[in-house]
């Protein structure tokens, strides 16, 4: 097989937010449907444009997060191989 890729993507919603999610490269199974998949939704959610610190602060608190839970699946995918 060759190099897998997992990469975090951001997806315009209402309001001017931005869903998180996981992309695979190649589609990996889905544990709980067995069907190939090249996404994971996190159900994470960034403010669009950052109007007060707070927001500032809790998007970037959001991508480390979304970060974390990137290099746990790349991570858990690389020792199933």
């Amino acid at each position: 097989m060759g190099a897998i890729k997992v990469t975090l993507r951001e997806k315009e919603i209402s309001k001017g937010r931005k869903s998180l999610y996981l992309d695979f490269y190649p589609a990996i199974k889905n544990q709980s449907t067995g069907k190939e998949t090249r996404r994971e939704f996190l159900g994470l959610y960034l403010h669009g444009k950052s109007k007060t610190p707070s927001q500032t602060k809790e998007n970037k608190d959001t991508r480390a997060l979304a970060q974390r839970i990137r290099n746990k699946r790349f991570l858990k995918i690389m020792s199933s191989n």
